[in-house]
């Protein structure tokens, strides 16, 4: 029983070490470049995150939203807020937002891949995502509903496909 306990104990400890590897904090780090006009200019204020690995050449920053940049502080794209949180990835794409319009960004080459001009976009699924030009959000308390009498299927190149 010890053995089983120490096991799960060094495990955690490993969980851990990894999550906070994963995740630096800056304090009022100033990130500038030639290229970034000064809106696009980032300051780090103390109770911000950068979200990183050591694979990528691209982060996730929340500064009122939730950006892709990159290495030289350049924002890429707004991130679509999903569950308190940055949208997640789905099959290589994530929902990113401009102007109240959602489109589709891919956060490995730091792209743009379908421009947002949908009023409500759902995540891919087996190669095709549920979207609308014109449809309404309902909410009801703290959770909403998208409704739409022209809904329509999308390729990952943005194409209508059939149902």
């Amino acid at each position: 029983m010890n053995t089983i306990i120490k096991i799960l104990q060094g495990c955690l400890l490993v969980s851990i070490s990894v999550l906070i590897s994963c995740q630096s904090k800056h304090s009022k780090a100033y990130i500038e470049n030639d290229v970034a006009s000064p809106a696009d200019s980032f300051e780090m204020k103390d109770d911000q995150n950068i979200q990183t690995d050591t694979v990528s050449k691209y982060s996730m920053v929340s500064d009122d939203g939730f950006f892709l940049m990159d290495n030289s502080g350049n924002k890429i794209y707004e991130i679509f807020p999903y569950d308190n949180g940055p949208d997640y990835v789905s099959e290589g794409l994530q929902r990113i937002i401009k102007d109240g319009k959602i489109g589709y960004g891919d956060p490995i080459l730091g792209k743009v891949i379908i421009q947002p001009i949908y009023s409500c976009a759902y995540p891919f699924e087996n190669g095709r995502a549920n979207v609308s030009i014109d449809c309404t959000t309902i909410t009801d308390g703290e959770h909403s509903i998208w409704e739409s009498k022209e809904w329509m299927y999308i390729d990952k190149n943005g194409n209508k496909v059939e149902d």
